[in-house]
């Protein structure tokens, strides 16, 4: 998409993002479209929403890229900074956190099965 100065934004979204996943891609895709080539920039906005939304972790080299190019997105938002985060009622354990601490495995056995293993 470098050098493009008219697209199709809408033609991005996915039917399954949430109106606060495009607020956040979106205005990331504006911002960055003349910057790199299209897969580029749709991936870069896909990790950047991971990293905002959920809290997703990538290379150091990706996230120094994402730091840099989320700045403008971030200020941009300015206020509405509430949208940034985990959606209200999404809760997510740690890939750290102790499953035996939280009894995770007496109460749901593999794939689901309650109570065996």
């Amino acid at each position: 998409m470098s050098g493009t100065t008219d697209f199709d934004i809408e033609a991005f979204r996915t039917k399954h993002e949430s109106s606060h996943e495009w607020a956040l891609r979106s205005a990331f895709i504006r911002e960055h479209h003349d910057k790199f080539s299209r897969n580029r920039l749709l991936c870069l906005a896909n990790c950047f929403v991971s990293v905002e939304c959920y809290g997703c972790r990538y290379s150091a080299e990706v996230t120094r890229q994402l730091d840099e190019l989320g700045t403008v997105i971030k200020t941009g938002i300015g206020k509405n900074r509430p949208l940034i985060g985990q959606p209200p009622g999404v809760k997510f354990v740690k890939s750290s956190s102790d499953a035996t601490k939280h009894d995770i495995s007496t109460k749901v056995g593999h794939c689901g099965n309650r109570g065996t293993r």
